[in-house]
């Protein structure tokens, strides 16, 4: 038998750590990795596509466009019926309120609109020093007009020296305001009313609603004294106001009728 040596010398091609250990001799020192080694390498993101749908920093925003509206689906039969039923019953229910509102709101107008002419008139008197008159002339048809004129020979403003020529015409004719069919001088159905002057008598003749010494002349002198009278009106229903002229001092007062209690207040 040969002898066998258990520890074979190791191949040189081996790594000389490994042949140094198994030959018993001391390995030489292995040099450090460079310092650029030790540093882990940075990752890069992978590139993403461009998502179209979100929107970069220099693109212009979109602009939104507005979402088509739905049709509307109309009205139904019972939605028309259900309008139809309101409608009636407001006009049932409220109708002769609005009507009565309406009606005394037209009389108060009227009444403002007589007692302004008055008072034009009385300033004209005052401001030139004339004797001057309104003169109130029928329509026909329910309405008045007004004309101012003035005295031209010196005996006050009559009826004969106007249709004459003699007392000049000032202003107008011009229809009042507000004055229709069912407003109109005059004094509403049934019993005569209280006279102003004298509450315990009634007016007797209801067909003269202008009282002014049994004339249609409102007469005015050059100091604001003016004639005495009283113009009537009514909405030809209940309601009845009153423009009172004053004599001695020119003042127009405004009067309302209370027809139940009879009694003539103060507008």
């Amino acid at each position: 038998m040969h002898d066998l040596d258990p520890f074979p010398p190791l191949p040189s091609s081996l790594h000389p750590f490994l042949a140094a250990a198994f030959a018993g001799s001391t390995p030489a020192p292995i040099a450090p990795p460079p310092s650029s080694a030790l540093v882990a390498p940075r990752l890069r993101r992978p590139a993403v596509p461009d998502d179209p749908r979100r929107p970069r920093a220099s693109r212009r925003p979109r602009e939104r466009r507005p979402l088509p509206q739905r049709a509307g689906r109309g009205y139904t039969l019972i939605d028309i019926l259900v309008v139809m039923v309101v409608a009636g019953l407001l006009a049932v229910l409220g109708g002769p309120e609005v009507m009565s509102a309406s009606r005394a709101l037209r009389l108060h107008l009227a009444s403002q609109d007589v007692a302004h002419t008055l008072a034009s008139a009385r300033l004209y008197a005052v401001r030139y020093g004339a004797h001057v008159a309104v003169h109130f002339q029928p329509t026909g048809d329910g309405g008045y007009t007004v004309a101012l004129y003035r005295d031209g020979d010196g005996d006050g403003v009559r009826n004969a020296d106007i249709r004459k020529g003699v007392d000049p015409l000032v202003r107008g004719p011009r229809r009042i305001d507000h004055l229709t069919s069912s407003i109109t001088f005059g004094f509403p159905p049934g019993p005569g009313p209280r006279d102003p002057d004298n509450p315990r008598r009634r007016i007797e003749n209801l067909d003269d609603p202008i009282h002014f010494n049994r004339s249609n002349l409102a007469s005015f002198g050059p100091r604001g004294t003016a004639t005495p009278g009283t113009i009537y009106l009514t909405d030809g229903v209940r309601r009845l106001r009153a423009v009172r002229l004053a004599g001695h001092t020119g003042k127009i007062k405004m009067l309302r009728y209370e027809p139940d209690t009879e009694i003539w207040r103060r507008r």
